[in-house]
């Protein structure tokens, strides 16, 4: 601008420059909301880039992983140790997420936004986790705590199994699934089996498993597996099972002594004697012993009831009681004996008493078997143990010359 100076009569004119004087752009400047949201974006991105320790408080044991991103601003602030970080009510926005496990570090991109302003991003980056070097040896001696906590350790899928080579496992996984445990975390280490010893006296399966990782030393966790058959069941079972078979077979009906009597004389001497007289030698003794017990004879019934012991070494032993029919009956016998008797009397034809001077009367009545038997000049005649009744018969009449009497048994 240019300035006059005068006095009196003199004058002058002088040029001065006043600066800086306010543009036109800032004198009609003013503060609106607006641009003071994009200065709080401004100013939160630099506060951000200038802090200058990023290293994780909470999370020092943990390789960085997925698992421990970041869900918010605030936890990401409070792990860096930042919670009173004054964010200028924008709103921050994690994304992108990298980690290296190598390193041990975690990195992301915030984006920093606010309404009516244009949002910032910029890349941090978080040190101080585990790498994969001082984790691998943590992570093996988990998986070993692990697996040698698993509770319980009962078998699923071979419950009714003694454990033998057959069922073996092939893989960790397969046990693992067998143990009902498909969700268990390996912490990425690699699991192999090595010697399985199995008890099948004890139903177990013990196992051993070895456990490698990278930068870490091998180890190894031996578990026994339970809940598998034992051999005492089994041969419980067995028994169980021949004792049903023995009281459910049928017929149970003897096929040689079908005439006899049941008596001791034949009285079986060992169970396959038995089986074969019932024709029943295909019988099922699957590996146990039978053996004979007490039998009792009833001749009425025409039956033997026989006691069998069932036994198996390493099970209690079983009883069961089982009847034989199909034996002759004392009253079958007795009514046989007095039809041979009669039979035999009918094959002698007509006998002629010495008496032949007197007719038949009571007075010559025989009094027993003797007087008959030497009446008659009959010798050697097989009386089968049949009685002898004399009495009057309707036939002993003096006009027949006859004498008639009955037989019983």
């Amino acid at each position: 601008m240019t300035l006059t100076l005068s006095n009196g009569t003199a004058n002058k004119d002088v040029k001065i420059t006043v600066s800086p004087l306010p543009s036109k752009k800032s004198l009609d400047s003013k503060i609106t909301p607006e641009n003071k949201n994009q200065l709080d974006v401004n100013e939160v991105k630099t506060a951000l880039e200038a802090i200058s320790v990023r290293t994780t408080v909470n999370h020092k044991n943990d390789l960085p992983d997925a698992k421990n991103n970041y869900d918010d601003a605030a936890k990401f602030l409070a792990d860096i140790n930042q919670n009173k970080f004054d964010t200028k009510e924008t709103t921050l926005t994690l994304s992108s997420f990298k980690n290296d496990a190598n390193f041990g570090i975690k990195s992301f991109t915030i984006t920093i936004s606010k309404t009516g302003a244009t949002s910032a991003t910029l890349t941090v980056t978080v040190s101080g986790f585990k790498t994969t070097a001082q984790g691998a040896p943590a992570d093996v001696n988990a998986v070993k705590a692990a697996l040698e906590a698993v509770n319980p350790k009962t078998t699923v899928g071979h419950k009714n199994e003694l454990p033998t080579t057959n069922n073996d496992y092939k893989t960790v996984d397969e046990l693992l699934t067998d143990l009902n445990q498909n969700t268990f975390d390996s912490k990425q280490a690699t699991l192999a089996l090595g010697k399985t010893t199995n008890d099948e006296a004890a139903g177990t399966k013990t196992v051993v498993i070895s456990i490698s990782k990278k930068d870490a030393t091998n180890t190894t966790a031996t578990i026994t597996i339970t809940g598998f058959n034992t051999t005492a069941k089994v041969a419980q079972a067995e028994v169980e099972t021949v004792k049903a078979d023995l009281e459910a077979m049928e017929p149970k009906v003897t096929s040689k002594h079908t005439s006899d009597l049941p008596t001791e004389s034949n009285n079986y001497k060992t169970v396959n004697e038995l089986l074969t007289d019932l024709k029943k030698e295909s019988f099922n003794k699957k590996s146990t012993t039978l053996a004979l017990g007490e039998i009792t004879n009833d001749s009425t019934k025409g039956t033997k009831t026989i006691i069998i012991t069932i036994s198996k070494s390493g099970s209690k032993d079983a009883t069961t009681k089982i009847t034989v029919t199909g034996f002759n009956t004392t009253a079958k016998v007795a009514q046989a004996d007095v039809d041979a008797v009669q039979n035999s009397f009918k094959a002698l034809v007509d006998k002629t008493t010495k008496k032949t001077a007197e007719y038949p009367s009571e007075t010559n009545n025989y009094k027993n078997k003797e007087d008959f038997f030497n009446d008659i000049s009959l010798t050697n005649f097989e009386e089968k143990g049949v009685a002898f009744a004399f009495v009057e018969n309707p036939l002993s009449r003096a006009r027949s010359k006859l004498k008639g009497f009955f037989l019983w048994n």
